[in-house]
């Protein structure tokens, strides 16, 4: 005599109502943190920008520009790179710098990299030529290069100091840099300071 038997026949459990809001949750979940990961919200950003427009920029002094520098970065900054350390050059609101009697500019590097002593200047005038002459002293000795000024897209920059280790093996100490600009009829001083 056979016995006949029941199955009952379970569905697996990917086909139930309840899996099916579990994968809802899990996606709904997942898309709100994958949105407020990589879209955070814009109101600090925007309200970094309004204060940053209130800041009004320092008028420029018609004879000389200083600065002091230090060499954080570590990097070999390129002969015409006028913003090797992250530096933001000045801009002066309203006023053209070209209209000035004096040339004008500022230090944007000074300091060791890659086995050399270098200078970077970035000069507030647009120059189609000119020269620059490099004086670093350090109170006892003094040391002189001069480079050529080269044309930038708005403003200008000596074509770079690279002095050799040789070089400024005479300075030591704490230096005070002085750069001559020369173009056409206007010249201006440049001055900032380094140390070795």
């Amino acid at each position: 005599m056979s016995k006949s038997k029941n199955y009952i026949r379970r569905r697996p459990f990917y086909k139930t109502p309840l899996f099916v809001v579990f994968l809802m949750a899990f996606i709904l979940t997942s898309s709100v943190f994958l949105t407020i990961k990589f879209f955070p919200s814009r109101s600090s950003s925007i309200e970094s920008d309004a204060s940053s427009l209130e800041k009004k920029p320092e008028t420029p002094s018609e004879n000389s520009s200083s600065s002091t520098l230090s060499n954080l970065s570590g990097e070999t900054p390129s002969a015409f790179d006028d913003n090797p350390d992250g530096k933001t050059p000045q801009k002066y609101e309203g006023e053209n710098p070209n209209a000035f009697e004096s040339l004008t500019g500022f230090v944007t590097f000074a300091g060791r990299s890659g086995g050399k002593f270098l200078v970077r200047v970035s000069i507030d005038q647009y120059l189609s030529s000119g020269s620059c002459s490099l004086t670093l002293s350090d109170g006892k000795t003094s040391l002189e290069k001069s480079a050529d000024i080269v044309p930038e897209a708005s403003t200008s920059t000596c074509a770079g100091f690279d002095l050799s280790e040789q070089e400024i093996s005479s300075l030591s100490g704490n230096l005070d840099i002085k750069i001559l600009l020369s173009s056409g009829e206007k010249t201006g001083t440049i001055t900032g300071e380094a140390s070795l």
